[in-house]
């Protein structure tokens, strides 16, 4: 075959050859998503309080899987999927902070792991089995749920070492993410400490169990996890602010890849050594 030939031949080859990939962009409004969390929120904790109250749905497959303090179900997973979702923008963070060369990217990639773990803990309900140890220990009280303490003393140690981390931040970020971090614990730790104290009372004087003393247990979970589930939106609303921040050109990008298709990186030109 003639050389001058050869030009045209891989260009035509070039033009026929599908491509490998088929990409997607995918846009999301900050505002909307933002919304639409807070919505589902108040949606959930609304349809959790209903499924207690009303006579009809009380022990019932609905009643079930929206109880606001149970464990795998829906009001669980619509919870750890917040948490999932703020682990996925702290672990992008970490990633465009450490390209960035920020003293601190690391910390973002530990937090990361730290919110996924909290992810399955609010799942799977890891911290009640730490009350196992209440009659070891002989706790009531206020600490009747034992899990309190070694989860108190975590946030605790948590909050002291982000201060220079918190210090390093913007001031908009750094006071968003105390806010949502103060609304959090006030939640899960202060009124569980009500909680515990309700819940011991009636387990030692369970004569004097009454409808108002469930009522009020129920609006306190109700309460808790609206406090709870607001600083998680707080908290991805916050992060995606920040990530906005720092990298202005930040998307998703979706590559579709069919059953025969493989990566461009792994096809080889036999006759290229």
């Amino acid at each position: 075959m003639d050389d001058s030939t050869r030009p045209k031949r891989e260009a035509f080859d070039h033009q026929e050859r599908p491509s490998t990939y088929e990409t997607v962009d995918v846009k999301i409004s900050e505002h909307s998503f933002i919304n639409f969390l807070a919505t589902c929120v108040v949606l959930m904790v609304s349809i959790g309080v209903i499924g207690q109250l009303s006579p009809s749905l009380r022990g019932t497959q609905f009643s079930a899987g929206t109880n606001l303090n149970g464990e795998y179900n829906v009001a669980s997973a619509f919870n750890a999927s917040l948490f999932f979702i703020g682990a996925v923008l702290l672990w992008l963070i970490g990633r465009v902070t450490r390209l960035k060369g920020d003293p601190f990217a690391h910390t973002w990639t530990l937090l990361s792991r730290l919110i996924f773990f909290l992810a399955l803990d609010e799942y799977l309900a890891i911290h009640d089995k730490v009350n196992r140890t209440r009659d070891l220990f002989g706790l009531s009280g206020i600490f009747y749920y034992a899990w309190i303490i070694p989860y108190g003393l975590l946030a605790l140690v948590v909050s002291l070492l982000l201060i220079r981390f918190l210090r390093y931040l913007p001031q908009g970020t750094r006071n968003a993410l105390i806010f949502a971090g103060v609304l959090y614990v006030t939640g899960a730790l202060g009124l569980e400490l009500v909680e515990a104290k309700i819940d011991s009372l009636l387990v030692v004087n369970s004569e004097n169990s009454t409808p108002s003393s469930g009522l009020v247990l129920l609006l306190l979970i109700a309460l808790e996890e609206l406090l709870e589930m607001l600083a998680l939106v707080i908290l991805i609303a916050t992060l995606l602010g920040y990530l906005r921040q720092i990298a202005p050109g930040v998307g998703l990008r979706l590559r579709l890849i069919g059953p025969l298709d493989e990566p461009a990186a792994k096809t080889r030109d036999p006759h290229h050594s």
